[in-house]
């Protein structure tokens, strides 16, 4: 059963999950009937203030309490809201593994197995074991590191991987001018490494990423290392890719077959030296601009105030000579 399948099958346990049965065990339910299912609020206690909605606009059921949301009350459990799956394990006091068990079993819907489509010869799909995170607390470490470093808008779009090779790391799906071409696997503790994993099945050296607000009009764009140092760029209205590391030779056709015209370079600062590299290979085809990026800093960690800054101090250069002069300059 391939991916699509299996959460196909997930979302089927968590649709069929008798909400009201499993929410009397630890709440008084007021409303057992209506499209949302009003109980008091086993967190905070407040009467009538949780809600569940039977059907949200994510497709899956939705635990909402206002007195948590609003006012705080959550005693550091929950933010007031949660999917039906963060919700489980929130009141089981368990793990994603022992959530997702009780939801097929009182939905008396199997858990799928999965096993890798063999005639598919495209991009490897998402790993095993994913969860959405847009449908976890905010709490959750995956959603904070997204949303600490200006990437909020990528909660809606990755998922959280509860077991396998790629354990507690962030997936986030790669996408080619809209296409799927396979995924990062970010670590989200300090002590992972190597911080970011890719599928061995994706080639990294002959695709770019390209951010999900992108202009195809625009004929210039920011050259970044990865996914989060393209998407920085997403509030500031510019285009941006990610080179998945240093540039490569093969990088270049995809470039032109974008049409682009102008490059400014966003290689992360102790990246500085091996530009050179990189100019052999786009000064023949595309205008090149080069920004002081601080020797111990990358677009996002310096974040769009930081990146918009550097855009405009942008030099053009026109051979290897000119990035010399400003290495004496800037560095």
């Amino acid at each position: 059963m391939n991916t699509e399948a299996r959460d196909a099958k997930t979302r089927e346990a968590i649709e069929a999950f008798p909400i009201v049965r499993w929410l009397r065990g630890y709440t008084t339910v007021h409303n057992a009937m209506g499209k949302v299912v009003y109980a008091d609020c086993p967190i905070c206690g407040g009467k009538r203030k949780l809600g569940i909605y039977r059907q949200s606009k994510s497709g899956t059921k939705l635990a909402v309490c206002g007195r948590c949301k609003d006012g705080g009350h959550g005693q550091g459990r929950w933010d007031g809201v949660a999917g039906l799956p963060a919700f489980v394990k929130l009141l089981e006091q368990c793990d994603w593994r022992a959530a997702f068990k009780l939801i097929h079993e009182l939905s008396e819907i199997p858990e799928a197995a999965w096993s890798p489509d063999r005639n598919n010869a495209g991009p490897p799909p998402l790993p095993d074991n994913c969860l959405a995170l847009g449908d976890l607390l905010n709490s959750e470490r995956g959603v904070r590191m997204l949303r600490e470093r200006h990437c909020g808008h990528l909660v809606a779009h990755s998922f959280l991987s509860i077991g396998g090779k790629y354990h507690e790391r962030v997936i986030l799906p790669c996408y080619q001018n809209g296409v799927y071409t396979g995924f990062e696997a970010k670590a989200t503790w300090s002590t992972q490494e190597p911080k970011s994993l890719f599928p061995f099945a994706m080639d990294t050296r002959e695709l770019l990423y390209t951010a999900r607000n992108w202009v195809a009009e625009d004929k210039r764009l920011a050259l970044t290392e990865s996914i989060l140092d393209a998407e920085t760029f997403h509030t500031l209205g510019k285009n941006a890719v990610g080179c998945y590391a240093g540039f490569k030779a093969e990088q270049v056709s995809i470039l032109l077959d974008m049409e682009i015209e102008e490059l400014y370079w966003f290689l992360d600062g102790d990246a500085w030296d091996l530009i050179p590299k990189g100019l052999r290979h786009t000064l023949p085809f595309f205008e090149n601009y080069l920004v002081p990026m601080p020797a111990t800093e990358d677009p996002n960690s310096l974040g769009p105030e930081g990146c918009d800054a550097l855009w405009d101090q942008a030099r053009l250069v026109t051979s290897l000579v000119d990035h010399m002069a400003l290495t004496e300059e800037w560095r």
